[in-house]
């Protein structure tokens, strides 16, 4: 238990934290998420995880991508409405920016493998309740994304995806399932304007 606790202290709050402190550069953090995903494949390989406590399976996945298809639907809509609300413009020239030229999808892959596949698993065997791991799946992802500026929407934004995400894998444990919805979700939240590493003025 002590050593899961530290495991989801030193790679979930202290990356972050270096990064929000200003001590490890923004412009760098594809850096550190790609350290983070070593060192969690590091601790899988020693403590000889399975595929399928990582949700890499493909037993559960028709029943799982009824409800991430659901979400992703509901998440996207939402997200459109919030960015019409707030007055954001959706990203001029997507195609060019690149982001949307296949960075988003290992960004998007790397973080359902270390917040879904790997934290849950961990924060399960030190919280017995449902409820309390999804909720601190949660706060680690929402923390996440302290990093970006226009905080006031982005980290409630970031809360309730993390809170849908996190419900869901918990339910419907499949890497695949959760992959594809973050990958839609990653997309449309950059295009929507949000995440953004300048300030965007709010309304």
């Amino acid at each position: 238990m002590i050593t899961d606790l530290l495991q989801i202290v030193l790679l979930f709050v202290l990356p972050v934290a270096l990064i929000q402190t200003g001590i490890f550069p923004i412009k760098y953090r594809m850096v550190l998420l790609g350290i983070l995903v070593v060192a969690i494949l590091g601790i899988v390989r020693a403590e000889n995880w399975t595929l399928s406590q990582l949700g890499i399976r493909t037993d559960n996945l028709s029943e799982s991508l009824i409800p991430h298809a659901l979400f992703t639907v509901a998440g996207v809509l939402a997200l459109a409405l919030v960015a019409k609300k707030l007055g954001r413009r959706a990203e001029g020239n997507w195609y060019k920016h690149p982001h949307f030229l296949g960075q988003f999808i290992p960004i998007s892959v790397a973080q359902v493998f270390a917040y879904r596949s790997f934290l849950i698993p961990e924060l399960s065997n030190i919280i017995s309740s449902p409820w309390f791991v999804i909720l601190g799946h949660t706060v680690l992802f929402t923390y996440l994304h302290i990093i970006f500026p226009n905080r006031k929407v982005n980290l409630p934004v970031s809360f309730l995806g993390g809170l849908g995400f996190g419900a869901l894998y918990y339910f419907y444990p499949n890497f695949y399932a959760a992959a594809l919805a973050h990958i839609c979700l990653n997309f449309a939240a950059v295009y929507y304007g949000f995440f953004r590493l300048t300030k965007v003025p709010e309304r």
